[in-house]
Order: structure tokens, then sequence, then C-alpha cells
């Protein structure tokens, strides 16, 4: 799992994908927790500000020396920094995440070494020509903004500049660069090797912010406090990197069924593919307890939709499915008897998350009236995007901004339905493209890679049900990536022809 660092430190490197893959795993991961760790004690004990300069300075130094060589390697840095959502992040108004940052030097790096010469073959498909109406609609929606605007609100502390009359065009500034993580992944992704160190870094990085989670976990059990800790230590779940558990539950699920098909079908992936998962079982059951210990019933449930996916994919699926189902199983218990003092911690924990006087006074329940009759009121190009946040601030005389609660719900009520339309369009379009895929790569190491796509993405959007406002950043990366592999297995089918 170490080569596509290797690659990414050694200047002309070209190891690629033989170095031995389970060498040095356990100083990377060692080195990489005694890291974050360091940064939370000196966020605790010492001065938070002098604790994030440090970090910075020692990153963007190392940064510059990774990038300026190849556009490639600002591209691994830009996957590198995507789990970062909150422990780097800082705020102007709006919240700036680490892989923000790397996507401009991504895009400076890119120009500089006059890359967009060779880049047009990875901006002309069908799925491409979906995502430029989607985005154009939500531009379009901001017309709204001048035909209806929007009640002015008070300023708040919680809501700050994100409040302001102008917040679609910030919205849509937002959702433009992140789509440009799916582009820049098509481009950079475009041969077997680059494509699979992209996955092995994500992969990864992954282990490296589930396993943070888990000593937050340990940490807040032993009496040490971090940001955002409850009182109560028994209510506390960890969120990682990240700004909040549920946020942390729906990235685990762009990685966790993805792994989990690759490792069912371990026989066909070949050697290569064994890099990316790991020897044995580690990575898997990392990531599923710490899926668990988030107590997201939205990352719960989209993690169920995906193993269906794996399980209505061949029957021979579905045996291994339940061994694997299993033995992750075998690895949650202990973890739970050690850090719950009983099984009745544990089910006051899920009752009352799923309890129906806790459902019946869940919050985002009183905006979807509200939500539907701003619908009823403008339902071709809805309020305007960013702009529902500011009529819920009005009508609940809310503190914070808040949302739909749902990607689907979000676009609904901000574009209207003509926004709706060409979103729902472009998730169409890049299923038909993995089946497509899926199809054309029987037989071929390819298929349980494009299987777990499936899974993962499957379960990533039936969480946007309840869960978010646009897509995130890592999802617009991981969807490049699965389009990445459709293409390499095109054209591997054109060459057996």
């Amino acid at each position: 799992m170490l080569e596509p660092f290797r690659h990414l430190l050694a200047p002309g490197s070209r190891a690629g994908l033989q170095m031995d893959p389970t060498r040095g795993i356990n100083r990377l991961v060692v080195s990489l927790l005694v890291g974050l760790g360091g940064f939370l004690i000196g966020r605790n004990f010492a001065s938070p500000v002098a604790a994030l300069w440090l970090v910075g300075c020692f990153g963007g130094l190392a940064a510059a020396l990774l990038v300026l060589q190849s556009p490639f390697r600002a591209f691994l840095l830009f996957v590198l920094t995507l789990p970062f959502e909150a422990t780097l992040a800082f705020e102007v108004g709006y919240t700036i995440r680490p892989g923000y940052l790397a996507l401009v030097l991504l895009i400076f790096v890119f120009i500089a070494h006059s890359a967009t010469q060779n880049a047009s073959g990875s901006f002309g498909s069908p799925l491409n020509v979906c995502i430029y109406v989607y985005l154009g609609v939500s531009a379009l929606s901001l017309i709204m903004t001048v035909l209806s605007p929007p009640p002015e609100i008070e300023l708040f502390e919680g809501i700050g500049i994100r409040g302001v009359g102008f917040r679609g065009i910030i919205q849509l500034v937002f959702l433009i660069f992140s789509s440009l993580g799916y582009f820049f992944t098509i481009y950079f992704c475009s041969t077997e090797r680059r494509l699979k160190t992209t996955l092995q870094i994500y992969v990864v990085t992954s282990l490296v912010a589930s396993l943070y989670g888990l000593m937050q976990l340990i940490a807040v059990y032993q009496g040490f406090s971090f940001e955002g800790t409850y009182d109560d230590p028994t209510s506390f779940r960890p969120r990682a990197t990240f700004q909040e558990p549920l946020n942390f539950g729906h990235y685990l699920l762009s990685v966790l069924p993805f792994l989990l098909t690759l490792r069912i079908y371990r026989s066909r992936v070949g050697a290569s593919g064994s890099t990316i998962v790991g020897k044995g079982l580690f990575p898997i059951v990392v990531m599923a307890v710490a899926l668990l210990v988030t107590v997201s019933r939205g990352a719960w449930i989209g993690f169920l939709v995906s193993l269906s996916v794996i399980v209505l994919a061949g029957r021979r699926g579905r045996m291994k499915v339940v061994w694997a189902t299993a033995l992750i199983a075998a690895g949650v218990l202990p973890f739970a008897f050690y850090f719950y003092s009983s099984w009745d911690t544990i089910w006051w924990l899920l009752s009352h998350r799923f309890s129906m006087d806790y459902l019946e006074n869940e919050p985002r329940l009183r905006y979807v009236p509200f939500m539907l009759s701003l619908v009823q009121e403008s339902p071709i190009l809805g309020v305007g995007l960013g702009n529902y946040a500011l009529h819920q601030v009005s009508r609940f005389s809310l503190t914070r901004i808040a949302g739909a609660h749902g990607v689907y719900w979000q676009t609904l009520v901000e574009t209207g339905i003509l926004g709706f339309l060409a979103f729902i369009w472009m998730i169409v379009a890049y299923y038909w493209l993995l089946l497509r895929g899926l199809r054309k790569a029987r037989g071929t190491q390819w298929w349980p890679y494009i299987l777990g796509y499936l899974a993962s993405s499957t379960g990533l959007m039936a969480e946007y049900l309840f869960f978010g406002d646009r897509l995130n950043l890592y999802v617009w990366l991981f969807m490049g990536m699965a389009i990445a592999t459709v293409r390499v297995v095109e054209r591997e089918a054109e060459r057996r022809r």
C-alpha cells in the first residue's frame, strides 16, 4: 500500500507497482498518527494558532517541493488532503478546507506545465455534458435572487458572511470548483498505473483517518478532551478529521464498500489489486468499526444499501458477503465490549437515535413542509442557488446556517424542477456508464473495481437523501476514479478486438 507514496516522494521514480506493498506500512501509519496526535496536543495544550501555523508552514514547504516538479504529484497531494475537512481547515466567513487549497495549487501547476494543451479529451463525454447542464441550470437559478430576493437576516456569529446577499454566487463558485476535482481525476488517471496509485493513496489516507477517529474515542474514554467533546463520554461520537460524525460516516461509504468488494473478489484483481486492499482484513475491520461508532443512521443505511448491491451482483458474492460481514462483526464486538461499560449503554445509544420520541422531535422534519411550500412558490428555478438557507434562518429564527438536509431536496428547492432534473440526469448518466463498463469488464481484473464503485456510489447517493447540500469534493473525485476506470476498460476492450 506504500508504493504511491514512494512515487509521490521520489523524484523521477518509476517504481510504479513493483514495490513490495507491505514494506514500511506500519511506519507510515504510526508516523501519520503521531503527526496528527502531536497537532491535537499542540492545539489543546499550547496555542491553537501556533500549532496550526506550524503544521501549515511545514505542509506548505513540503507541498511546494513535491508538486513543482510534476502536475501528477500536485494531483496526488490533492487526493491526500481530502479527508482533512476540519482538522486543518480555517474560517474566513466560509470554511476553507485543505482540499480546496490543494486544488488551487493543482490548477496553477497544471497551467504552468501547459498540461491544458492535452486535456481536451477529459472534458467531452455524455456525463460531462450532463455536468455542464447541471452547472448551467444552477447558475441560471441565480436570477431568482433578483426576481425574488431572499429575506435579509441578522448576521449572528454562527452565520457571518454565509448570510450575505451574494451567498448564491459564492455557492456557485464552490460548486464549479468542486466539479473540477472530477475533471482533473479523469485527466490524471488515464493509465492503469496512475489510476491504481491514486486508489492506493485514497485508501491509505482513509485508513489513517479511521484510525485517528478510533484514537479520538479511546482518548475521550481515557479522559482526554477534544474540541466539540460532550461532557458525557458515553455520548461522544468520533468525527476524525471531519466536521461532524455524520460527515465522517459518509466519507467512509466512499471507500469501505469498494474495499470490501475487492477483498471478496481478491483472486480476480491480481497482485496489483491486492496492494490496494492490503493483506488481511485489517483496513476493512478498522473502517467498519469507525463507521459503527459514528452512530450515523444515514451512513448505516447507506452501507446496507451498498452491501445489497454487492449481494445482488452475483450468486458467488452472496455467501462471501455473509462471511465477510461475520468477520467484520467479530472485530467489532470486542471493541464494543471494551469501550462501553455494558450492552445497556449501546442499546441506549441506538434506541435513543431510533426512538419515535427522538424522531418526532427531529428538527429536520419540521423543515420539510416549509421547504415544499417554497418549491410550490418557485417550481421552475427554485428560490435560487444558496438562498434556501436564508429563507430557513428567517422562518425558524435560527442562529446558524442549516439546509434541507439532503442534496436532492436542496437541489429541488434552490434550483427548481429544472435543476433537480439536471442533477438526476447527471446521476443517471454516471450509472449508465458504470453499468456499461461493468458489462465490458466481465472476465477481467476490472470487474470487481467497477462493482465496488457501484456499491460505494449507491451507498453515497442513498445517504444524500438525508445528508448534505451539494456533492462533496471527495465524491467528485470518487466519480472521476470510477469513470477513469471505465475508460481504461473500454480501451482494453478495443485492443482485444
